[in-house]
């Protein structure tokens, strides 16, 4: 019986197929197409003689992550290429913004924006081994308060702005450019973590290029995983979790659309996009009069609250309140608000403001 199956030969999937195999498990790999490495194939497209990377092509976390550190590429042959110029972001009507290697070349080339480029990487690049320890963590172990300080003072104006502090076209461009591998909202945590971390990286270890293609990567990978007793099935097309042979653990490295065809969710799960309720328009926070909310909730609800249209009374440490903007959804609230007296909280309804259904705005009191 084989321990583990991986359905799905991207990056991930090998990656956890290797690292299953390291411990000493039986794995077997299936991939539907004929190459191996999904997001890491390689592939002549219009000249035999020229390879083209269908997906991934720069892999600046390869000299620092420490599995890609672990496959050793150099001793397979796998050279790691590098250019002056780590990366560039085109602008509309003049020349790319260019990140170079060298930190002082990037800051001479953005005017009034180097210095504060060089103030937002340089603290990076002097922790980097430690700021690239903290973001792939598995968090079981305290962080390195000198990392965790580094982050910590550049982390929130790149999160609530895009561009940060910069003002340039230029600079902001090439940091927002970083920030958008996060595959995520602009601005937010995630990528403004992407961005420094990325983006510090250019200037220190760099963003290489491997010989041969990303396609190399996934080939010593595959080697690795054989070497251990592994087996990787390619053109086998996977329909049914069933058509798999008899193993102890299942992985899959599929889309969201091949997960729901070859393992469909139970009825009581939609196996899709959750179209949300139409919300009736309510005024000053109130909900309909009959049925139930969209949560399933009835319109009365045990602990001291009336039926709706009635006003229910609140009691706060100075004695009791009544609420000042009437029936609301205080009085389907399964718990009591207690409000502050003399003032409104920054969810209060007020005439006129529109709510969601099943939401709670914070009920407004008023002393008699």
């Amino acid at each position: 019986m084989t321990d583990a199956v991986v359905v799905g030969s991207g990056p991930n999937g090998l990656a956890a197929a290797l690292t299953l195999a390291r411990a000493g498990l039986r794995v077997e790999v299936f991939e539907a197409h004929e190459r191996i490495g999904g997001g890491l194939r390689t592939q002549a497209l219009f000249d035999s003689e020229v390879l083209h990377d269908i997906c991934a092509a720069v892999h600046p976390m390869a000299p620092v992550s420490p599995f890609m550190r672990s496959l050793g590429l150099e001793a397979h042959g796998v050279a790691l290429l590098h250019s002056p110029a780590a990366y560039a972001h085109p602008l509309t009507g003049r020349p790319a913004a260019l990140a170079w290697r060298d930190l002082d070349a990037t800051c001479a080339e953005l005017g009034g924006d180097g210095r504060r480029w060089r103030r937002l990487m340089l603290p990076l690049m002097e922790r980097s081994a430690d700021v690239v320890e903290l973001m792939l963590s598995t968090q079981r172990t305290p962080p390195d308060p000198r990392a965790l300080a580094v982050l910590a003072t550049r982390l929130p104006a790149q999160a609530l702005r895009v561009g940060g502090g910069l003002r340039t076209e230029a600079a902001r461009a090439l940091l927002t450019g970083v920030a958008a591998h996060g595959i995520g909202r602009l601005p937010s945590p995630a990528s403004a973590a992407v961005a420094l971390l990325l983006g510090h990286l250019a200037h220190t270890t760099g963003w290489p290029v491997p010989r041969g293609g990303s396609g190399a990567v996934a080939a010593v990978m595959a080697a690795r995983i054989e070497r251990l007793g592994g087996r990787i099935h390619t053109g086998v097309r996977v329909d049914s979790l069933r058509d798999l042979p008899t193993r102890r653990l299942t992985l899959l490295d599929v889309s969201p659309r091949e997960l729901a065809r070859i393992a469909p969710l139970p009825r009581r799960v939609p196996a899709g996009p959750v179209p949300l309720p139409v919300r009736p328009r309510c005024r000053q926070g109130r909900l309909p009069r009959r049925g139930s909310d969209p949560l399933g909730r009835p319109p009365r609800l045990p602990g001291g609250h009336g039926p709706p249209g009635r006003r229910p009374r609140h009691r706060t440490r100075t004695g009791p309140r009544r609420d000042r903007d009437g029936p609301g959804p205080a009085d389907r609230a399964p718990v009591r608000h207690r409000g502050r007296p003399g003032r409104r909280g920054p969810g209060a309804s007020r005439p006129g403001q529109e709510t969601g259904v099943g939401l709670r705005p914070r009920p407004a009191r008023r002393h008699p």
